[in-house]
């Protein structure tokens, strides 16, 4: 019993750490960009995703005109999703 109990604690403490973590506040986007080894932009018809690759996995979600202003402002190389898609084919 007790074995069942710690494997599923390593299992979910596991799970935990490879999430992603959605940022709410540009300004700290913007912060973590200087850190990050690469900034992944996936565009909808209504929202953009940043995502920023700096150890963890950081996401966040703003309007397509915001994007482009967000964008601007980061230090770290920026790849656009359906750019990276058509460059692996």
């Amino acid at each position: 019993m007790l074995l069942i109990f710690i494997s599923m604690c390593v299992a979910t403490h596991i799970s935990v750490i490879g999430m992603p973590v959605e940022v709410k506040d540009i300004e700290e986007f913007v912060r973590l960009a200087e850190r990050a080894s690469e900034c992944i932009v996936k565009r909808s018809s209504d929202e953009v995703k940043l995502k920023l690759r700096a150890g963890k996995l950081f996401t966040l979600k703003t309007s397509p005109q915001d994007a482009d202003v967000i964008i601007k402002r980061l230090r770290c190389p920026v790849t656009d999703s359906q750019k990276r898609a058509k460059r692996e084919s």
